[in-house]
């Protein structure tokens, strides 16, 4: 096949086949492009491990600069490790000039010089005779008492050793099973002491991946807030059946950047359904053919490596109504593409985008449009269910994944 994609990019066969010539080239310079720019902002990484890195979030800029992240912080305290290593050798090693005492006399001539071998003693003053026999008859009065002391010691010790012999001779047939209650309860003590540490280095692991990911995220955060303050611009959208026309009019600081206009999956950006660059023409008109489906049409910054949403798009999305009953989620599909939805998720309102589902049901066997998804215990909070079809092909995305069809109304389990 001519024009093939470069093996790297571990497209589809059959998402090759639906590229033209043009959407090819435009994928892998966009694919050069992102990799160049990536090189750019970590110049302190190598370039294999950036795009190993970029491959293994599926080619997502925002994803693969959380990860750059992480390993720059990781190599960078290995580092670190390192030259601290380094300088406590360094202290360790002690200075042969010191250790030798050596002296500089002039001329390029060296004195050793060693300390003395012998120590002095130090003078006492001497008692008199008088003061020498008292003191002899105190010591010779004393070395008696311990005499003595160590005489009655000896008796005890003789007898406590005896006692201690006896008891050992009538204990002797219940040695293997004291021996055997020590082993156990040590290997218990390591067993638990083993646990603990393990639980507490788990929890010190998650609670840094959460914070990562919290400083991460408030970054992104006040990235999109700046790029939507300084952003001016104009949409309009029309949708007429699967035909949707964006006119689009934007600032002259917009010209000649590499910014551009993509539409999206709600719910998971990595689902690109095309692009637009925004830098030769800053007012335009966009003419694209929708499959049935909820998107979310995008502005992409190249420089700060961000997207916000700009304007929703919706084109005759599937509608659902769901209740509760007993211990089940009871979901109508009422209205759109029925006969495209290949499964229904359930999620939390509250959780992140392309979080995955906690339960889903396919629509396989389904009587009357209706669904039913079973809850467990801890099922509670705030849900919505949402519709995929695994379409793609028909839908012409970028990637082989399951793309939203519609979502249904929030409901609350307790």
């Amino acid at each position: 096949m001519a024009n093939k994609l470069e093996p790297r990019l571990a497209l589809h066969p059959s998402v090759v086949n639906c590229l033209t010539p043009s959407q090819r080239t435009e994928l892998l310079e966009q694919y050069c492009s992102n990799l160049n720019q990536l090189y750019t902002v970590f110049p302190k990484l190598q370039k294999a491990d950036i795009e190993h890195t970029y491959q293994l979030c599926q080619r997502n800029l925002e994803n693969t600069i959380t990860e750059l992240i992480k390993l720059q912080k990781e190599k960078e305290e290995e580092n670190n490790q390192q030259q601290e290593h380094k300088e406590v050798e360094h202290k360790e090693t002690p200075n042969k000039a010191d250790s030798n005492n050596t002296h500089d006399v002039g001329d390029g001539n060296t004195i050793e010089h060693q300390l003395a071998k012998n120590k002095l003693m130090s003078l006492s003053p001497q008692p008199r005779k008088e003061e020498e026999s008292i003191t002899k008859t105190e010591k010779e009065e004393e070395n008696i008492n311990k005499t003595e002391k160590k005489e009655d010691d000896l008796e005890k010790t003789i007898t406590q050793s005896n006692m201690e012999e006896q008891e050992v001779v009538l204990t002797s047939s219940q040695e293997n099973k004291l021996n055997n209650e020590k082993d156990e309860t040590r290997k218990s003590e390591t067993e638990s002491s083993n646990k603990t540490e393990s639980s507490n280095k788990t929890e010190t692991e998650n609670n840094n991946e959460t914070e990562t990911e919290n400083n991460n995220e408030t970054e992104q955060k006040e990235v999109k807030e700046l790029i939507r303050k300084e952003l001016k611009y104009e949409i309009q959208i029309n949708i007429n059946g699967n035909n949707c026309i964006i006119t689009a009019n934007f600032d002259r600081s917009e010209r000649f950047k590499n910014n551009f206009l993509q539409v999206v999956d709600r719910y998971n950006e990595n689902l690109v359904k095309d692009k637009r660059e925004i830098g030769k023409s800053i007012s335009f008109v966009w003419k694209l053919n929708l499959e049935y489906g909820e998107y979310d049409l995008q502005y992409f910054d190249s420089d700060q490596l961000a997207s916000i949403t700009l304007n929703q798009i919706d084109v005759n999305p599937v509608k659902m109504i769901v209740s509760k009953q007993n211990e089940e989620l009871i979901v109508y599909l009422s209205q759109g593409p029925i006969d495209q939805v290949s499964w229904v998720g359930l999620y939390t309102v509250d959780g992140p985008l392309g979080r995955k589902y906690i339960h889903y049901k396919d629509t396989k066997g389904m009587n009357d449009n209706t669904i039913h998804i079973p809850l467990e215990p801890n099922d509670k909070g705030l849900f919505v269910c949402r519709a995929f079809s695994n379409n793609n092909s028909a839908g012409r995305f970028l990637s082989p994944q399951y793309f939203t069809l519609g979502d249904s109304n929030q409901i609350e389990v307790e």
